[in-house]
Protein backbone atom coordinates (compact mmCIF):
# COMPACT_ATOMS: atom_id res chain seq x y z
CA UNK A 1 0.00 0.00 0.00
CA UNK A 2 1.30 3.51 -1.12
CA UNK A 3 -1.58 5.59 0.87
CA UNK A 4 -5.10 5.73 1.99
CA UNK A 5 -7.73 8.03 2.80
CA UNK A 6 -10.95 8.32 4.21
CA UNK A 7 -13.38 9.22 1.31
CA UNK A 8 -16.67 9.23 -0.38
CA UNK A 9 -16.96 8.05 -3.75
CA UNK A 10 -19.75 8.97 -6.26
CA UNK A 11 -21.25 5.53 -7.37
CA UNK A 12 -23.53 5.11 -10.38
CA UNK A 13 -25.34 2.39 -9.92
CA UNK A 14 -25.91 2.91 -5.91
CA UNK A 15 -29.22 2.13 -4.63
CA UNK A 16 -29.90 3.12 -0.52
CA UNK A 17 -31.47 0.56 1.61
CA UNK A 18 -33.59 2.08 3.58
CA UNK A 19 -34.95 0.05 6.66
CA UNK A 20 -38.90 -0.12 6.80
CA UNK A 21 -39.32 1.68 9.88
CA UNK A 22 -37.66 5.11 8.30
CA UNK A 23 -40.14 7.84 8.44
CA UNK A 24 -41.68 9.36 5.81
CA UNK A 25 -40.15 6.81 3.08
CA UNK A 26 -41.39 7.46 0.23
CA UNK A 27 -40.59 11.49 0.27
CA UNK A 28 -37.27 10.09 1.47
CA UNK A 29 -36.82 7.70 -1.82
CA UNK A 30 -38.14 10.75 -3.74
CA UNK A 31 -35.66 13.11 -2.50
CA UNK A 32 -32.57 10.25 -2.76
CA UNK A 33 -34.16 9.65 -6.69
CA UNK A 34 -33.08 13.23 -7.42
CA UNK A 35 -30.00 13.58 -6.07
CA UNK A 36 -28.67 10.47 -7.79
CA UNK A 37 -30.20 11.99 -11.16
CA UNK A 38 -28.74 15.15 -10.73
CA UNK A 39 -25.24 14.33 -9.63
CA UNK A 40 -25.40 10.60 -11.33
CA UNK A 41 -25.04 8.55 -8.93
CA UNK A 42 -25.05 8.54 -4.69
CA UNK A 43 -22.24 9.33 -2.22
CA UNK A 44 -21.06 6.26 -0.69
CA UNK A 45 -18.40 6.35 2.66
CA UNK A 46 -15.60 4.15 2.45
CA UNK A 47 -11.80 3.87 2.21
CA UNK A 48 -9.55 4.89 -0.84
CA UNK A 49 -6.46 3.28 -1.29
CA UNK A 50 -3.58 3.41 -3.87
CA UNK A 51 -0.93 0.47 -4.07
CA UNK A 52 1.88 0.15 -7.16
CA UNK A 53 -0.68 -1.33 -9.35
CA UNK A 54 -4.27 0.26 -8.83
CA UNK A 55 -6.46 2.09 -7.10
CA UNK A 56 -9.41 1.12 -5.35
CA UNK A 57 -12.45 2.20 -3.14
CA UNK A 58 -14.04 0.08 -0.78
CA UNK A 59 -17.14 0.89 1.46
CA UNK A 60 -17.07 0.85 5.22
CA UNK A 61 -19.80 -1.58 7.03
CA UNK A 62 -22.30 0.91 7.39
CA UNK A 63 -22.26 2.24 3.85
CA UNK A 64 -22.24 -1.17 2.67
CA UNK A 65 -24.85 -1.93 5.05
CA UNK A 66 -27.58 0.80 3.61
CA UNK A 67 -26.62 0.63 -0.04
CA UNK A 68 -26.83 -1.54 -2.35
CA UNK A 69 -25.35 -2.35 -5.46
CA UNK A 70 -21.71 -2.65 -7.21
CA UNK A 71 -19.81 -0.70 -4.49
CA UNK A 72 -16.03 -1.39 -4.86
CA UNK A 73 -14.02 0.29 -7.18
CA UNK A 74 -10.30 -0.81 -8.33
CA UNK A 75 -8.94 0.88 -11.24
CA UNK A 76 -5.71 -0.53 -12.37
CA UNK A 77 -2.93 2.34 -13.27
CA UNK A 78 -2.43 1.61 -16.47
CA UNK A 79 -5.92 2.35 -17.43
CA UNK A 80 -5.83 5.77 -15.94
CA UNK A 81 -5.60 8.32 -18.68
CA UNK A 82 -6.20 11.65 -16.67
CA UNK A 83 -6.67 12.64 -13.39
CA UNK A 84 -8.51 16.43 -11.79
CA UNK A 85 -8.73 17.92 -9.11
CA UNK A 86 -11.90 19.22 -8.32
CA UNK A 87 -11.99 22.40 -5.97
CA UNK A 88 -15.43 21.72 -3.48
CA UNK A 89 -16.36 23.85 0.01
CA UNK A 90 -14.86 21.18 2.82
CA UNK A 91 -13.31 18.92 0.92
CA UNK A 92 -12.05 18.47 -3.01
CA UNK A 93 -13.08 15.68 -5.52
CA UNK A 94 -10.74 13.25 -7.41
CA UNK A 95 -11.71 12.95 -10.72
CA UNK A 96 -10.02 9.90 -12.33
CA UNK A 97 -10.65 9.19 -16.01
CA UNK A 98 -10.38 5.76 -17.83
CA UNK A 99 -10.96 5.50 -21.16
CA UNK A 100 -14.32 3.85 -20.12
CA UNK A 101 -15.80 5.97 -17.16
CA UNK A 102 -14.49 8.68 -14.42
CA UNK A 103 -14.62 7.47 -11.28
CA UNK A 104 -15.24 10.76 -8.45
CA UNK A 105 -14.00 10.48 -4.98
CA UNK A 106 -14.20 12.91 -2.18
CA UNK A 107 -11.50 13.11 0.33
CA UNK A 108 -9.28 15.77 2.78
CA UNK A 109 -5.78 16.22 1.23
CA UNK A 110 -7.24 15.41 -2.52
CA UNK A 111 -4.22 17.08 -3.74
CA UNK A 112 -1.32 15.45 -2.61
CA UNK A 113 -3.52 12.02 -2.85
CA UNK A 114 -3.85 12.87 -6.80
CA UNK A 115 -0.15 13.88 -7.37
CA UNK A 116 0.43 10.34 -5.79
CA UNK A 117 -1.69 8.57 -8.32
CA UNK A 118 -1.18 10.60 -11.14
CA UNK A 119 2.92 9.75 -10.33
CA UNK A 120 2.17 6.39 -10.44
CA UNK A 121 0.34 6.05 -12.96
CA UNK A 122 2.49 8.67 -15.04
CA UNK A 123 -0.59 10.74 -16.28
CA UNK A 124 -0.96 14.71 -15.61
CA UNK A 125 -2.77 16.27 -13.17
CA UNK A 126 -4.91 19.52 -13.58
CA UNK A 127 -7.25 21.22 -10.92
CA UNK A 128 -10.35 22.94 -11.98
CA UNK A 129 -10.02 26.38 -11.46
CA UNK A 130 -13.74 28.52 -11.04
CA UNK A 131 -15.31 25.49 -13.00
CA UNK A 132 -14.33 25.96 -16.36
CA UNK A 133 -10.32 26.05 -16.52
CA UNK A 134 -7.77 24.11 -15.84
CA UNK A 135 -4.14 24.71 -14.42
CA UNK A 136 -1.68 22.39 -14.42
CA UNK A 137 -0.19 21.12 -11.61
CA UNK A 138 2.72 19.05 -13.59
CA UNK A 139 4.04 17.70 -16.70
CA UNK A 140 4.94 19.51 -19.69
Amino acid sequence: MVATRTANALISDAEAKLPPPTPRVHQVEATLDRFKAAHRGLWVGGRATLTTGSVSFHPNSVNRGIHAGALDIEIPLPDIVSIEVLPAFVSSVIAICTPQSTVRIRCFRAIGFARQIAELAGVDLSKAAGGRFRVRLSGD
